[in-house]
């Protein structure tokens, strides 16, 4: 994992907490990630609500890119 960042715990209600959070990954599938993730969440912190965003370190740094920057993907109809 390169980096973690918008992490963000609340409370739901009193004893369960949601967690959302975005990571970049260096080569890693996104589904070990993901389980890995998941798992140590559940076992060291108890938290069983999780969003996780993970992308790819080509894209790690893209949070202020213009959509001119991004490689085309095929979805803007160009």
């Amino acid at each position: 994992m390169q980096s973690v960042d918008d992490l963000h715990v609340r409370s739901i209600t009193s004893g369960v907490e949601s967690l959302s959070v975005h990571v970049v990954v260096d080569g890693a599938s996104d589904v070990v990630v993901l389980g890995d993730i998941q798992r140590r969440l559940r076992r060291r912190f108890g938290i069983e609500h999780a969003t996780i965003q993970v992308e790819s370190g080509e894209f790690g740094e893209c949070h202020s890119c213009d959509s001119e920057s991004l490689p085309d993907a095929g979805l803007t109809g160009e």
